[in-house]
């Protein structure tokens, strides 16, 4: 229940929306990288629902780039992300991102049904 918790969360932060979801294994670093400064920039708002949202988004999608991409990489390419996303692309990136954290969130939700259910079929 924890994970439809926070997909809800991303979704109540704007970070859902209708764009179809991109990412995943073989897919750009780049793009995780700036899934990291998206979730960077919305874990320093004011809300804390909204800074839990994105604290979770820049942990998961720092996750995947810890295993691709050499550290010192990594933060040079979060600077220079960071530097030259517009607003317009925040946004963008913003959607395609909680899309992405929110399959993920459902995965693990489904994952978690299935050993509670198996756990009332053994007692």
């Amino acid at each position: 229940m924890r994970y439809l918790r926070v997909a809800m969360m991303a979704s109540a932060v704007g970070l859902i929306g209708q764009s179809p979801v991109q990412g995943g294994v073989g897919s750009d670093p780049i793009d995780d990288v700036r899934c990291v400064v998206v979730g960077m920039r919305i874990s320093s708002l004011a809300d804390r629902d909204q800074r839990s949202a994105g604290l979770m988004t820049e942990l998961f999608f720092l996750g995947r780039l810890d295993s691709i991409v050499p550290r010192p990489d990594i933060r040079s390419l979060i600077v220079k992300v960071s530097e030259e996303m517009t607003t317009v692309e925040f946004k963008s990136e913003a959607v395609r991102c909680g899309k992405v954290l929110s399959e993920k969130g459902q995965e693990l939700q489904d994952v978690s049904d299935e050993i509670q259910k198996n756990r009332e079929n053994k007692g």
